[in-house]
């Protein structure tokens, strides 16, 4: 470019201020070689076009492209004029910031012309992915202590508001970078993790839904209606407290008992949030209610509930932790509801049984009164009286 060196940049080098774009005078908002090269080359200005919509106009507005003249050079399938597209590698951080603009460094940053998420762990599934549900939830941004809505976090959050898509990276056994897929934030909550310290923190959950293009007419009705209809933040560690969450075989039977019931009034206070609206199902069913699966795993004592349970219902891991699955006896898509009573802590054995088994639909019922006798006995106060189980619809 003939008139770089006049350019004042800002933004560590990476951008011009509009002063001294202004002292060059670019044709059209561009430096001269560069407007050549987009009138020219017709890939050259889709690529910039969809680029520019992305980052200034999403959701795009009905019959946009056509007021401005684009309708013929982008049509109806304007993302695939967009670069880079999923699946394409990069040596490293720096290799995409070179190509494409944006930070070095950071987990959730800004490429020129959108928001991306770079996942450090050489998996694509993050925190926590359905089994080809295409959902992920992604812890935010913050090492230490309580996480916060500053940040990448507070960008994260404008998306959620305006529907817009984003970038999700996920780092290559060999230290690259390859943008994996399109994603949507369909829900955040906020729950109980732990800091790089080991220590106890409230962490921000981000529940994304995986969409074949950031184009929002493509996305599946299901993720069109949890981008719609979810609920802004959900507060899952509100009324229980770090401790109820580790407490399987390390409490009394009193303290135990008490943390159940806290854990009890949090799922509680969570399935009233949610209400009962159908369109939030699959995030519900890919990440539990967290106080629903802590009381779940503290009910058990470390052993598999199922009452037929032939494998190794105490069986650990290398960690000392218990082997166990928990699960809705009454599936979450046919009314049952992310509380305790509605919830089995299974060995995988048993686990395999009640979804595949011949005789699935027979241990179900098992399942179902076992785990609602065994609620109302955690739940039983010293006068020997039960609390009412919420089963509801």
């Amino acid at each position: 470019m003939m008139d770089a060196d006049r350019l004042t940049m800002t933004s560590g080098g990476r951008r011009p201020t509009v002063t001294s774009l202004n002292e060059v005078d670019p044709v059209g908002g561009l430096l001269g070689p560069d407007f050549d090269l987009v009138r020219s080359d017709r890939d050259v200005a889709a690529e910039v076009a969809a680029s520019l919509v992305l980052r200034y106009f999403m959701p795009v507005p009905d019959s946009l492209l056509d007021a401005v003249g684009l309708d013929r050079l982008l049509g109806r399938r304007w993302a695939d004029a967009l670069r880079p597209l999923p699946g394409a590698v990069f040596a490293d951080r720096a290799a995409v910031a070179r190509d494409h603009g944006g930070a070095r460094s950071g987990a959730i940053c800004a490429l020129a012309d959108g928001l991306s998420i770079f996942d450090s762990r050489s998996t694509a599934s993050g925190d926590g992915e359905g089994p080809g549900a295409g959902w992920i939830a992604y812890v935010g941004e913050g090492a230490l202590g309580d996480q916060q809505l500053v940040g990448g976090n507070a960008l994260l959050a404008q998306h959620q508001a305006a529907g817009r898509p984003l970038r999700y990276w996920r780092t290559t056994p060999e230290g690259g970078q390859v943008f994996d897929r399109w994603v949507v934030v369909a829900q955040r909550r906020v729950r109980w993790g732990r800091g790089s310290d080991g220590a106890w923190r409230r962490e921000l959950v981000w529940i994304l839904a995986t969409v074949s293009s950031p184009m929002r007419e493509s996305w599946p009705a299901v993720v069109r209606d949890a981008v719609d209809h979810g609920v802004e933040c959900e507060d899952e560690a509100a009324g229980c407290r770090p401790e109820d969450l580790e407490s399987v075989g390390s409490a009394e039977v009193g303290a135990a008992r008490e943390s159940y019931r806290r854990l009890q009034r949090a799922a509680e206070r969570s399935v009233q949030l949610r209400g009962r609206d159908r369109r939030q199902v699959s995030v519900h069913r890919l990440v539990r209610g967290q106080a629903a699966r802590a009381a779940a795993i503290l009910r058990s004592g470390g052993r598999c509930e199922s009452p037929a349970c032939a494998g190794h219902p105490e069986e650990r891991t290398s960690k000392g932790e218990p082997i166990l699955q928990v699960d809705h006896v009454k599936d979450l898509a046919l009314g049952g509801e992310d509380l305790p009573a509605n919830m089995i802590a299974l060995c995988p054995n048993c686990h395999a049984l009640k979804t595949l088994g011949v005789h699935r639909e027979q241990l179900r019922r098992v399942l179902e009164q076992t785990a609602l006798t065994r609620h109302q006995e955690a739940v039983r106060d010293q006068t020997g009286s039960a609390a009412p189980a919420q089963r509801r619809g």
